[in-house]
């Protein structure tokens, strides 16, 4: 028999003592055996522990222990280097790292039961944050930026989040800049944030003119354009074109007379393109007279003509000429016609110019007076050079002229004779005429009058004469 009650796994010496019914024919003689206690363990009996690894939840995961087929074994954990306890480790928050788990079921009289250790651990949650696409007019204010948060445990876990824009785009306001929207809010480990950006488009006014004032010149052989373009906004391009189809940022200008149309419209990156508008550029024709010459001069069977004409009224451009104008008329007969004047050429360097000059022609003279056909010295009265043409109010037009009526020149005595003897006939046409005092000529006034008294007298002289010459024969 046992002489304790010790349990513990060991040996015990000298415990085990033996019992009889004394007998005097005996001496007896009991050496007390030792007695040891051995760990016992069940065929089947087994320890399980399970670790892990959990996205965050917000909830306390600890390493799972289970016994099987072992009744009665307390289990015991140990985290790291820890004290062994019966409560199970257990993480909840990323920030609890890997835990180590040690674990063992004990069982009095029998062998402890023991499992490899395990490690638990928390994971970051994945979470997102979408902000929310804006838009607004130029020149307004920004909106409220707003955006949705998706995956939190508990709202509030990532503090108060707050939408704005990205810092390199705070200061952008032109319409089409690229501006990122993003969301700021407090670091939680437990959660592996990803921030979806959105954009804030800035939207074009439509209230952006353009206001053109046009010109009107006359025609100088310079450029001429509009005379003011102005658009409302400020940073807006003008563009110009003469077909409304083909716009540029060049000016055009125009030399040549007329109505030149220009089409202006105003681009600016903040607004929307202005409708087009016209402009008008008239350049009008200069105003110019152009005068054929007049001449005058007796009859003398030739052709009388003055082809020259000059400008009487208007001016030329600078540094432009008239090369050429077309004179047509004659006049050979007594009497008077029209010098006309057509077909003026202007040139400008070697270009001509002639279509952007209203041109006014007008006519000159060409008048041939009635002229002596005899008579010699002074007698040829007031026949001009032929090769002098006229030219109106020159000499011979003062107000002195003199005009000899008929009644006043006096007439030479005939010769005495029988009135029937003396009688001659005389043809008008062998009647010589004096010529006419040129007018304005008081001393070649005179001097007609005398010589037309001679023509009366040698006119009377010559029929005597024949008279005579017939009675001789």
């Amino acid at each position: 028999m046992r002489t304790n009650d010790a349990a513990r796994v060991e040996t015990y010496e000298k415990v085990l003592d033996a019992v009889y019914t004394n007998n005097t024919n005996y001496e007896v003689t009991v050496k007390l055996g030792d007695f040891k206690i051995k760990e016992a363990k069940g065929p089947e009996v087994e320890l399980k522990i399970v670790g892990g690894s959990w996205v965050y939840d917000g909830a306390a995961h600890e390493a799972a222990a289970k016994l099987e087929h072992a009744p009665g074994y307390t289990i015991y954990y140990k985290a790291g280097n820890g004290e062994w306890t019966t409560e199970a480790p257990s993480v909840t928050n990323v920030a609890d790292g890997t835990v180590t788990v040690s674990v063992k079921a004990t069982k009095t009289g029998y062998e402890d039961l023991t499992a490899e250790d395990v490690t638990i651990r928390i994971t970051a949650r994945p979470a997102t944050i979408v902000v929310d696409n804006k838009s607004k007019s130029y020149s307004d204010i920004d909106p409220l930026f707003t955006g949705q948060i998706q995956g939190l445990i508990s709202d509030g876990d990532l503090g108060t989040v707050v939408y704005h824009r990205l810092d390199a785009d705070k200061n952008k306001e032109a319409v089409g800049a690229d501006i990122t929207l993003t969301a700021s809010y407090s670091d939680n480990s437990n959660y592996k944030v990803e921030v979806k950006n959105g954009k804030l488009d800035i939207i074009a006014l439509n209230t952006n003119t353009v206001n053109v004032t046009g010109e009107t010149v006359t025609y100088d052989g310079k450029t001429h354009g509009l005379r003011e373009v102005t658009a409302l906004k400020e940073g807006s391009t003008i563009l110009y074109s003469v077909d409304n189809q083909n716009f540029s940022e060049t000016v055009p200008v125009f030399t040549e007379a007329g109505s030149h149309t220009v089409y202006v419209k105003a681009v600016n990156p903040n607004y929307h393109d202005t409708a087009v508008v016209t402009g008008i550029v008239i350049i009008q024709k200069r105003a110019l007279s152009i005068t054929a010459a007049s001449a005058e001069r007796k009859y003398n069977g030739t052709e009388l003509t003055a082809p020259t004409a000059s400008i009487t009224d208007g001016t030329l451009a600078d540094g432009q000429t008239l090369t050429a104008v077309k004179v047509t008329g004659s006049q050979t007969s007594v009497g008077s016609s029209e010098n006309i004047a057509s077909d003026a050429v202007i040139m400008a360097d070697h270009a001509e110019v002639t279509s952007n000059y209203n041109i006014t022609y007008l006519a000159g003279t060409l008048r041939v007076t009635s002229g002596s056909s005899g008579g010699g010295g002074g007698g040829g009265g007031n026949t001009p050079n032929p090769d002098k043409p006229y030219v109106p109010e020159g000499p011979g037009s003062d107000p002195g002229t003199v005009t000899i009526e008929p009644g006043d020149v006096p007439l030479a005595n005939l010769p005495e004779s029988s009135p029937a003897d003396n009688l001659v006939l005389i043809d008008d046409g062998n009647v010589p005429l004096a010529g006419l005092p040129k007018t304005g000529d008081r001393a070649g006034a005179h001097a007609g009058l005398a010589a037309l008294l001679s023509g009366f007298l040698l006119a009377a002289f010559t029929a005597l004469s024949s008279k005579k010459r017939e009675e001789e024969k």
